[in-house]
Order: C-alpha cells, then structure tokens, then sequence
C-alpha cells in the first residue's frame, strides 16, 4: 500500500533569543503559542519578519534565513556569513542555507566577474586571492581591494589593468598580500 500523504514531516525549532518564534526546515515560521503561520516581507531581496528579542520590548525585522540558521545550526560564527547555497535568497531551506567566510561567500554570486588570469578563466576573487593572499577579502580593507578592482573591470579595465592601477595608486605589496 502506497501512502499517499504528501505532507512533509516538519521540525519545528524555537529560535533562541526570540519570543514565541519558531521555524522550521522549510523556511516557515510560526508563533509558538497558537503555531499560527507568520508572514514575512521582502526585506533588501530576504524574506523577513518583525521579531521581538528576549527581555526587549521593542520589535526588529530578522531575515528568515538568520532564524533557520540560529535554530537548527546555533549562533553564527564571527567573521562568517550567512549564504544561500543555489544562489536564492529566498530559498530558506535548512538545507540550502550554511554559514561561510567572506571569501566563500563571494564565489557563490551569481554575478561573479571571471578574469583571465595565468593563462585562464578565473573568478576574480581567486585570483586575488592568489595575488594578495586569502585574507585579501577577510578584512574590511581586503573587501575594499575586491570592490575596487571590481569596479574597475566593470568600467572596462582590463584586470592586469586594474591590478596595476591600484598598485600604482595604492603602493600594495607583491608578496602575497602580507601588508594588505
């Protein structure tokens, strides 16, 4: 006999440091005193809803995907960020979401900018990396030399012509990136 229940089988977790919120797998969210559906809105291109944090009395909009995270996965690390594996953001699926550095982050976009580098095709952020060292992208100055040369290239630049360019501008090492 075929079962022929097609309902999935939900985990419903409470998000800790939120009052009466709750998610589940699929990226849904309920009150976890009537179990009533929350609805969400569509915050910078995220789903996301009003939540009220334990022992505050005010109400901030929480992306959902940080609820899924937070409930099933614990406290995102620091330095790390929250990523849409396929790219959807929104797509809240437990299975689609996971904490990344910058770095990782940035290879999973959609507009990824490849470079000719050695010879070959490569995302841009491998290739600084390779130049400038992996923590190029990590800090907060290493995103500013990925921006930069970004927008260089995407005004026409070549990328030898924007690697040079803010070398030039900038005096940043050669040498794997250790001062940049």
């Amino acid at each position: 006999m075929t079962d022929t229940n097609t309902q999935p089988f939900l985990i419903w977790k409470h998000v800790p440091g939120y009052v009466n919120i709750q998610v589940n797998q699929y990226g849904q969210t309920r009150d976890s005193g009537t179990h009533e559906l929350l609805s969400y809105a569509i915050q910078n291109t995220y789903y996301a809803l009003w939540c009220k944090r334990v022992g505050d009395d005010s109400k901030a909009y929480m992306y959902v995907h940080s609820l899924v995270l937070l409930a099933f996965k614990g406290e995102r690390p620091t330095g790390y960020h929250t990523d849409h594996k396929d790219g959807d953001r929104l797509n809240n699926t437990l299975s689609n979401l996971r904490y990344v550095t910058r770095s990782e982050n940035m290879r999973n976009r959609k507009d990824q900018i490849t470079v000719m580098y050695n010879g070959e095709d490569t995302v841009l952020i491998e290739a600084l990396e390779d130049l400038f060292g992996k923590d190029c992208i990590q800090t907060a100055n290493g995103y500013k030399v990925f921006k930069r040369i970004a927008v260089g290239i995407r005004r026409g630049k070549s990328f030898d012509d924007a690697i040079q360019f803010e070398l030039k501008k900038n005096g940043w090492p050669t040498n794997g990136g250790d001062n940049v």
